[in-house]
């Protein structure tokens, strides 16, 4: 009888450290498998219509802004950038005219941020931003350096999605202002809503204003996209 029970400890013994060398090997497996990063179309359409949208307003302010704008930015003391939060309208013709503009960042000398704003809104009187939106409001978050670079037009709109050594919705570390719907809520995005929020039950996201984020020296490249 005891060697019966002895015998039947042993082989249960033998059946678990069988299994635990089967979970060894299995979770082995799974480790070992090659960890690859894809970016669905979904993804890939989001990235291009971003970018083109971009080079599109880049295309705006180097054409429309930069010629009113250049003498004035000569006088704004020190080097650095100026972020410009630009809040424009629809009007009755239907152009997107700017609103009113206010400064969302700057790494300039304290009081310089004002004389750029000075600059900017009288150089983007008269202009008419190209967007065809169907909402009442786009605000754009772009940056500017100072001073301005010689050659602003080129590097502007000849860089190219993803081929950027330096990340942010600019290529030059600017932070996504707007907003999008994701699974989870609202996430920060370079391009998207000027609003978001979560309401109802089961909850919904909702996106207010058109909202776009830039520089006038790059894109956004790939690595904005995760």
């Amino acid at each position: 009888m005891r060697s019966t029970q002895t015998i039947l400890i042993v082989i249960t013994i033998l059946l678990g450290i069988g299994l635990m060398v089967a979970f060894s090997k299995t979770q082995s497996r799974v480790t070992l498998i090659p960890q690859t990063i894809s970016r669905d179309p979904e993804q890939q359409l989001t990235l291009e219509k971003t970018v083109s949208t971009q080079r599109k307003f880049n295309r705006y302010f180097q054409k429309d802004v930069s010629p009113k704008l250049k003498d004035c930015w000569s006088r704004i003391k020190g080097q650095g950038s100026v972020e410009i939060k630009y809040t424009y309208r629809k009007d009755a013709s239907g152009k997107w005219i700017a609103d009113h503009l206010t400064v969302a960042g700057s790494t300039l000398p304290r009081g310089q941020e004002l004389v750029a704003l000075q600059c900017m809104e009288g150089s983007v009187r008269s202009t008419n931003l190209p967007t065809e939106s169907s909402e009442s409001t786009y605000t754009l978050y772009w940056n500017w350096p100072v001073p301005m670079p010689a050659n602003l037009p080129q590097t502007a709109t000849q860089v190219s999605a993803g081929g950027l050594g330096a990340s942010g919705c600019d290529g030059q570390g600017a932070p996504p202002h707007c907003w999008m719907c994701a699974p989870g809520g609202c996430r920060p995005s370079c391009f998207g809503g000027d609003a978001c929020r979560i309401t109802g039950r089961p909850f919904r996201c909702r996106l207010a204003g058109d909202c776009g984020t830039g520089g006038v020296s790059g894109v956004m490249g790939q690595a904005m996209i995760q």
